[in-house]
């Protein structure tokens, strides 16, 4: 009795994560970068973005609107800023927009966690694994402290691992060339996001 006992308890449980598993290590993330929030700019990488995205608001042109003459920018790539160009253009008021601003990474963080789960999920046979896999990377500090901070790293992870998941997919799919041509658009957007994105089409090519 207690041995069936037992075996239904598994059972149900099992059921319980298959079902709401992955929905579970979302509310985690968002409980917990929610109580890690804390918006603010550090000066560096984050404050050029921000200081580009004004300048595509204000002088419509992608330059470095600190200096004089307000040369071109040519180091960052420019797909982070222009995400931030609506939310600026509609709250223009510095400090007071930065923690709507830090719905952007915040979004592509929560996003990124699913595309990573359906990732992981495939290389893994065991599926409470991916979930554990996946519980750690979410709720771990560095996950947390680029969940709320104006840079590109959510977006990026976002970025590459749903290129990845079109790619894994490929030799499984009746239509390759589709799923092919989004992950060559998501591969590009991850490229305009940081630099090191276009490493990622070598990868694809060797893949």
């Amino acid at each position: 009795m207690n041995g069936k006992t037992y075996t239904n308890s598994f059972a149900a449980i099992t059921r319980f994560l298959d079902r709401y598993g992955i929905g579970i290590v979302l509310l985690i993330a968002a409980v917990c970068y929610m109580l890690s929030f804390n918006p603010r700019l550090n000066g560096s990488d984050d404050a050029t973005y921000l200081t580009l995205a004004q300048a595509l608001v204000a002088r419509g042109s992608y330059c470095k609107a600190n200096l004089v003459g307000c040369p071109p920018e040519t180091y960052y790539p420019p797909l982070f800023p222009l995400l931030l160009v609506p939310l600026v253009a509609v709250f223009p008021n510095w400090p007071a927009n930065i923690p709507l601003l830090m719905l952007i990474p915040f979004a592509s963080a929560m996003a990124g966690l699913w595309v990573t789960w359906e990732l992981v999920k495939s290389l893994l046979e065991n599926r409470y694994l991916a979930l554990g896999l996946l519980l750690a990377l979410a709720v771990n500090y560095v996950s947390a402290w680029f969940t709320f901070i104006l840079m590109t790293e959510t977006l990026f992870t976002l970025l590459t691992m749903g290129a990845l998941v079109l790619l894994a997919k490929i030799k499984t799919v009746e239509r390759p060339l589709r799923y092919c041509g989004v992950a060559a658009l998501l591969i590009c957007a991850a490229a305009l996001t940081r630099s090191v994105g276009i490493a990622l089409w070598g990868a694809t090519l060797l893949y």
